[in-house]
């Protein structure tokens, strides 16, 4: 599979790098990553391959910038192939107000997805979020409008919007070195409406050896979701079937001072609409952050 770069992407990384020549205030980020999966009792899909890579460009801690190219093959049990692409555009700018010592942040991003599985999908999601100075605990209020548009196939040419409200709070307990994330998803289409939760557990290991990794994370879901967008991640669940839950486990390196080496396991567990039956997707995602 090879990735599309679009011509913004290309220009985006010339005009960083004539930046990183002056003076050290603006940073770029570069994240390849490759993702590999398999399905199990699934009567239709067989397994699934994607190649992402993500451009970010900040200014001191003021301001970022990014640009995300994905590319994802569905292979089929008899052999056929689904194709998408995905194009997300956005920004991040922080503000540091002494008045509640803390840091806002606003957040707005958009994806588009095409491919002759989905004929087109267009998110719209735009966030806010606090985090006090001392690092302890973190609150973020998310939106997310997802529009589908699909032509052909059995039931015509069809369309659906989706909404999604997302609170998500964050604090240090009192172990030292972890952090927990609790996230609720209320995500509305048509006449149904469905909530669910992501809890996950950060640890940072008091270490300076590069053998030992500098993080990991444990996180799974709970209740049943369809159509969800991750802001974190920037990962949409266009298919129709029902998300019932997720479990992955995440570790980072830090290689070097410029380097960054995460891998990803993971399980997700979904069942068909119509038949109700109960399938899993189990993957593993490997990506590697470069800054300068």
């Amino acid at each position: 599979m090879r990735i599309r770069f679009p011509a913004l992407f290309v220009f985006l990384i010339v005009y960083c790098s004539n930046l990183m020549a002056g003076e050290k205030q603006w940073y770029f980020e570069l994240i390849p990553e490759t993702t590999y999966g398999t399905f199990t009792h699934s009567d239709t899909l067989e397994s699934s391959a994607s190649n992402t890579i993500t451009a970010t460009l900040s200014y001191l801690d003021h301001t970022h910038i990014f640009i995300k190219a994905r590319n994802n093959t569905l292979t089929l049990t008899d052999n056929s192939l689904s194709k998408q692409n995905n194009l997300s555009l956005g920004f991040s700018k922080f503000s540091y107000v002494d008045a509640i010592l803390g840091i806002t942040t606003f957040s707005l991003f958009t994806t588009h997805v095409s491919g002759n599985d989905v004929s087109d999908v267009t998110v719209t999601a735009p966030s806010v979020g606090y985090t006090n100075y001392k690092g302890t605990i973190s609150l973020d209020f998310n939106y997310a409008y997802s529009s589908y548009k699909r032509t052909g196939g059995a039931s015509g040419n069809t369309k659906l919007a989706v909404q999604q409200y997302t609170t998500k709070i964050g604090f240090k307990p009192i172990i030292s070195n972890t952090w927990i994330s609790l996230k609720n998803d209320t995500i509305s289409f048509q006449k149904d409406t469905n909530h669910s939760q992501t809890i996950a557990f950060y640890w940072y290991p008091k270490s300076y050896s590069q053998l030992v990794p500098n993080s990991f994370l444990v996180s799974t879901l709970l209740n049943k979701r369809r159509y969800a967008v991750e802001h974190d991640t920037l990962l949409l669940y266009n298919v129709d079937d029902e998300q019932v839950s997720s479990y992955s486990f995440t570790t980072t390196w830090n290689v070097s001072d410029n380097w960054y080496l995460s891998g990803t396991i993971g399980t997700e567990n979904y069942h068909t609409i119509d038949t109700l039956k109960l399938y899993s997707y189990n993957y593993l995602n490997i990506n590697i952050l470069v800054n300068w």
